[in-house]
């Protein structure tokens, strides 16, 4: 299809209302980030707005001739378009702007005019005129009339009107004034409307936005809410980011939150010298946090004197730490050399110049010094990176020193495993020969570590470490809650979810979920979203959730688990603010098996529109899973006279399934 060189007009031509408009939402998990404009400011930043007839093909274009003007000159009275299909006699919208000198479609495009889409072409041609007032107060107080007048006589007025005006007046967008936004922040009630006003406000230009975001970075705020404050200051040049230590302050303060994103802008703005500084946050920082500290201090290519003039405290934990991340990472950065360097620099012997492996472990099962065990095992795994010795051999030892070794020592371990080892016969063998209730949860945690992602449920039944019933899993999550390894743990519950637990394995798992870190918990959540039970609430409740808003797996498992708190603020959300913003509260009420989720489902029902929409995508991504509610309100659906076809066909279609296969639906 060729375009004309003077319009540029294209596509859209059967485009319906919803794919005209701007503020449908959907991103997961975090599914409410600004969009870029409501209807009105649509219109309000479109020069033309014309509605014309197509009124006779010439060759594979068609001519139009303007009826009326919603905004802006008409112009010239009748013009060509791209739009070969469009039938003689058919309305459509033009959205238009003034490109170098052309006047081209906007990202709008052009809308055909037809009997589902009449409601949303009068609204614009009701916010054309006030959008040609060109006065922004004069625009707020004509939007707000028509609006009061909508609600006095809706009769009158498009269906949708009332909706459109208070989306626009509440959902923040980076067209909005500074103030605005600043006045929808404040007014906020709930984690993610405050997130949605700075993702608005890091796209915007306002110039008030930089000491608006350093006074909230360095005010306090949690951390996961400063996202859009991060990206912001780093994609900026860095004349408006705090200085270093002022940020470390802000780290330091922020102890156990999420502060990857303000680490990373810490460094992307660090200076050589300011790697004593950075350095001196070791002690403060989580393994992950020491590994970013670690490569950058320790990763310049360049001869870095600060780093040539450390020296590591043999009793201080932070070296315990650093040995752990050493042996967790691969061999050929520069930050790895320089790190075993710093760990070899006090050696207490020279291990290199033992002669045998067996030497090398004997000597660190004898020695009860942590220094001289870090530096044995330091040398041991170099001979086994380096294949000095064959690969069962290597098995071998490996075995020999996890089975043995302390529970930093076995972290460290672990990950060697990861990267050596992978025989399942091996590891087979190696389960049924262990002995005791120690030496079995240590040769899960070897066996566990070794496989890795690979399927686990096959090689657990071979080698007997499942049972039967309901403590079919207690020898797994036994070695989960002693297992000193994060990447095993987390591997694990995702194992755990997955593949390895099911229905009847609730009272186990709810061990190990008391036992969880949050990151664990999260990996768990989906399991008890389609295993639920009213147990669970007490220890989902007691997990640093830092918000439920932007932690959607754990809203879900609490919401599934019949927990009111959770479904109150669903329903209270979904009061006040629109179902094509914001898809949290559905979700919460397709899980909730409480009467009040029922009963606001069938409001929905009523209601139609967008917000059923939402809910109908909920209960398929869902499925019918241990939910009382469910099939009744489907079965509602597919009863019902007023539903949209396309939803009864849905619903009818999930029954079916449901009641033929006797489990949940697919989506």
């Amino acid at each position: 299809m060729s375009r004309p060189a003077a319009l540029l007009l294209l596509a859209a031509m059967a485009a319906s209302p919803a794919d005209a408009e701007s503020i449908y939402i959907d991103t997961d998990p975090h599914d409410w980030i600004a969009s870029s404009s409501t209807e009105y400011e649509t219109v309000d930043g479109t020069e033309r707005i014309l509605l014309a007839r197509a009124v006779a093909t010439v060759g594979d274009e068609v001519r139009f001739k303007i009826e009326e003007s919603f905004k802006g000159d008409a112009g010239e009275a009748r013009f060509l378009s791209t739009a070969s299909d469009a039938a003689k006699g058919s309305l459509h919208v033009f959205f238009m702007n003034l490109r170098d000198d052309e006047w081209t479609l906007s990202d709008l495009g052009l809308v055909e005019v037809e009997a589902e889409n009449r409601d949303w072409v009068r609204v614009m041609r009701l916010f054309g005129r006030i959008s040609a007032l060109d006065d922004e107060a004069g625009e707020k107080k004509a939007l707000r009339e028509l609006r009061e007048a909508a609600l006095a006589d809706p009769r009158r007025y498009p269906e949708g009107l009332v909706r459109m005006i208070d989306l626009h007046f509440g959902t923040p967008t980076p067209g909005k004034p500074f103030s605005d936004l600043v006045d929808l922040y404040d007014a906020a009630a709930t984690d993610g409307e405050r997130l949605a006003v700075l993702w608005a406000l890091n796209s915007s230009d306002h110039p008030e936005v930089a000491t608006f975001f350093r006074s909230l970075l360095l005010g306090g705020e949690p951390l996961w809410l400063m996202q859009p404050v991060l990206d912001w200051m780093s994609a900026g040049s860095g004349d408006d980011v705090p200085l270093l230590k002022e940020l470390a302050r802000v780290w330091l303060g922020h102890a156990g939150e999420d502060r990857t994103g303000l680490l990373d802008l810490m460094i992307e703005n660090a200076v050589p010298e300011d790697d004593l500084l950075l350095w001196s946050l070791l002690p403060a920082a989580d393994m992950a946090e020491k590994e970013v500290l670690v490569d950058h201090v320790l990763g310049r290519k360049e001869p870095n004197p600060f780093t040539d003039g450390l020296r590591l405290p043999p009793d201080d934990p932070v070296t315990a730490d650093l040995f752990v991340l050493y042996m967790g990472r691969s061999a050929d950065s520069e930050a790895q050399f320089r790190l075993e360097s710093l760990l070899r620099k006090n050696e207490t012997r020279d291990w290199r110049s033992v002669a045998s492996l067996e030497e090398l472990v004997s000597t660190w099962e004898a020695s009860r010094k942590p220094v001289e065990r870090r530096e044995i095992l330091l040398e041991a795994v170099r001979r086994l990176d380096e294949k000095a010795v064959g690969e069962d051999e290597a098995f071998a030892v490996l075995w020999r020193l996890v089975r043995q070794a302390p529970p930093r020592e076995a972290e460290a371990l672990l990950h060697v495993v990861y990267s050596l080892l992978g025989d399942e016969e091996k590891l087979a063998a190696l389960y049924r020969a262990a002995s005791g209730e120690e030496e079995k949860n240590r040769a899960l945690w070897f066996l566990l570590a070794a496989q890795g992602p690979n399927e686990l449920e096959p090689l657990l039944s071979a080698v007997g470490a499942l049972g039967q019933g309901s403590v079919r899993l207690e020898r797994v999550a036994r070695a989960f809650l002693t297992c000193p390894s994060e990447e095993v743990r987390l591997n694990l519950a995702e194992h755990l979810d997955e593949e390895l637990a099911l229905p009847g394995d609730f009272l186990t798992m709810l061990k190990v979920l008391e036992g969880a870190s949050l990151a664990e918990a999260r990996r768990l959540a989906p399991w008890f979203a389609r295993n639920p039970g009213p147990e669970a609430l007490s220890f989902l409740w007691r997990l640093p959730i830092p918000s439920l808003h932007l932690d959607p797996e754990l809203a879900e498992a609490l919401a599934a688990s019949g927990d009111p708190e959770v479904l109150d603020m669903a329903l209270d959300l979904r009061q006040r603010v629109a179902a094509e913003v914001y898809r949290w509260p559905y979700r919460v009420i397709a899980r909730s098996p409480l009467p009040a989720a029922l009963e606001e489902a069938r409001a929905i029902l009523e209601e139609g529109g967008f917000a059923q929409y939402q809910l109908m995508r909920e209960l398929g991504e869902g499925g019918i899973i241990a939910n009382p509610w469910h099939e009744q309100f489907l079965q509602e659906i597919a009863d019902s006279e007023t539903v949209d076809e396309v939803f009864r066909k849905k619903a009818l279609t999930w029954l079916a399934e449901f009641f033929s296969s006797g489990a949940s639906p697919e989506p």
